[in-house]
């Protein structure tokens, strides 16, 4: 089963801060639902996803790195996160 990022599982993963315990303990059906039958896979995907981000705005990778975990990323984004992601990346 292939997991794509949408604005929606984002909204849920930033309402959550990243706590996927959180999502486990008090998220609503609907929220759970978003993210399918099992709720680690894509959040860890998101996790990582988030990481990344975050190395390439402090400059910590090279810039053949960025390209792949650019490259990653949007073949795990729809088009809307992907920019909402992105934004203020210097691409």
């Amino acid at each position: 089963m292939t997991f794509t990022i949408t604005i929606e599982k984002l909204k849920i993963y930033q309402r959550y801060k990243g706590d996927g315990d959180g999502i486990a303990r008090v998220g609503s059906g609907a929220e759970r639902k978003a993210f399918g039958p099992d709720l680690d896979k894509p959040w860890v995907t998101i996790t990582s996803k988030m990481q990344d981000i975050e190395l390439i705005k402090t400059g910590f990778v090279s810039k053949e790195l960025k390209s792949q975990m650019i490259h990653d990323l949007k073949k795990a984004c729809d088009d809307d996160s992907f920019k909402e992601l992105t934004k203020g990346l210097f691409l």
